[in-house]
């Protein structure tokens, strides 16, 4: 079981189109995703412990995120009030625990 991942570097996984991290419960933060450059989809399913999404944010190139099963996470990316909303707004389908958020 994933426990940290760091040391994700600009030039790595440049056309890594999907992710699903999944299963990693005592994974509580994740590197710079927005080094993602061609990132469309993004899962993450049953990781309680993950505290928030990275600082710097998520690829513009994302048009996809699901969170499943991660409820710490789940509240930062409330819409309008959780702590990551802002960083999660302009992705077109975001799902939370299989609800499709509106943006509107």
């Amino acid at each position: 079981s994933l426990v940290k991942w760091e040391g994700l570097q600009a030039n790595q996984m440049t056309r890594l189109r999907d992710l699903l991290i999944t299963d990693c419960p005592n994974l509580s933060s994740l590197p710079r995703l927005s080094l993602l450059t061609s990132l469309e989809h993004l899962e993450m399913t049953n990781c309680p412990a993950l505290k928030a999404l990275p600082k710097e944010g998520l690829p513009s190139s994302l048009e996809t995120l699901i969170i499943i099963q991660c409820d710490l996470l789940k509240q930062r990316c409330l819409p309008q009030q959780g702590a990551d909303w802002e960083k999660i707004k302009r992705v077109s389908n975001i799902f939370i625990d299989f609800m499709r958020i509106s943006i509107t």
